[in-house]
């Protein structure tokens, strides 16, 4: 099936560490190790989404430039929508990286986090910042913090599967928030060059904090994580 994959500039995936691997055009790799476990040497990881690869990039690859591979591949094993594991993956072509804004990103957290989580005020602030009537740190920060709090007791509930869910979703929630707040103080400090190294710095917090309510709203199986990054980014 199609499949994506990620590399470095110079087509590296693993980059500078001793199994490093050079990918190109119609270069196939097979994992080398036994079972089909994801983040083991018995799969090799691909992506069913563009989107979905360039969104988790701060999370798994981390590069800072990457480049995109239309890729081939039989999947074996799968994180919840969010990447997959192949015996042998081939990169066919190159193609355009997608490029998604830092508020793009939040937008897509956003959406995810409404589809799992439906506490009245975080669905009020979240609807009040997608339409831009509320964009202030403070709001955002105090969704974050109360998010937080209702992950952190489902945790420690009784019920296992209750927990789960419930962590899961409130998690979702409370990354999306944090990423806005986080980009709010970003964008503030770009106004004044001698923020700019903590701007960025920032800015990247905030891109990982999507990252990650993208990937605790994933947990929900009745989430269909590509059709939603896709309403968002149309909104």
């Amino acid at each position: 099936m199609r499949l994506y994959k990620l590399t470095d500039q110079n087509g590296y995936t693993r980059r500078g560490k001793i199994n490093e691997t050079l990918w190109g055009e119609n270069v196939t790799h097979e994992a080398k190790g036994q079972g089909n476990t994801l983040c083991t040497d018995g799969v090799i990881h691909a992506y069913t989404s563009l989107y979905i690869a360039v969104l988790m990039n701060p999370h798994h690859a981390r590069f800072n430039d990457p480049i995109a591979w239309i890729a081939e591949g039989e999947v074996i094993a799968t994180d919840h929508q969010i990447k997959c594991g192949v015996k042998s993956l081939t990169t066919v072509k190159q193609i355009p990286l997608p490029i998604i804004s830092l508020e793009q990103r939040i937008k897509i957290a956003i959406h995810c986090s409404l589809k799992v989580y439906k506490e009245p005020k975080y669905i009020a602030w979240a609807k009040n910042w997608l339409n831009g009537k509320d964009r202030n740190i403070a709001s955002a920060s105090a969704s974050a913090s109360a998010a937080y709090a209702v992950s952190a007791a489902a945790v420690s509930d009784a019920s296992a599967s209750y927990a789960a869910s419930a962590a899961s979703a409130a998690s979702a929630a409370a990354y999306a928030a944090y990423a806005v707040s986080n980009a709010a103080a970003a964008y503030a400090a770009v106004s004044d060059a001698s923020y700019a190294v903590s701007a960025a710095a920032v800015s990247d917090a905030s891109a990982s904090a999507s990252a990650s309510a993208v990937s605790a709203a994933s947990y929900a199986s009745y989430l269909n994580l590509s059709a939603t990054i896709r309403q968002a980014l149309r909104t």
